[in-house]
């Protein structure tokens, strides 16, 4: 018998895929985990949300954060339902952040 365990713990280091991008924050998963990062916990130069194009744009315009980029993040708090496992993480530390870009 063996078994595949994903366990996340407060204040471990993931990567995720971002699945929407909102005015309030961005949701991304990583495999089965629900990630919310709300926009103060996203670093200063990362504060202008583009409505058109869905993403958070920093001040520089080099990092963008929308669907289908990849980001290295923080988990603040896990939350674990019946049915589910949600979290909530920052990208406001460093090496934190965009990792990869969506293609195509």
């Amino acid at each position: 018998f063996q078994a595949v365990v994903f366990r996340p713990f407060r204040n471990e280091v993931l990567d995720a895929v971002v699945s929407t991008a909102l005015n309030y924050g961005f949701f991304c998963k990583a495999g089965p985990l629900q990630i919310f990062v709300s926009r103060h916990m996203m670093p200063d130069d990362v504060k202008n949300f583009d409505h058109e194009r869905s993403a958070w744009i920093s001040d520089d315009q080099e990092v963008e954060i929308r669907a289908g980029c990849g980001v290295r993040l923080r988990l603040m708090n896990v939350k674990f339902d019946q049915n589910a496992i949600s979290a909530v993480g920052t990208i406001k530390d460093d090496y934190l952040g965009l990792v990869s870009i969506e293609e195509g």
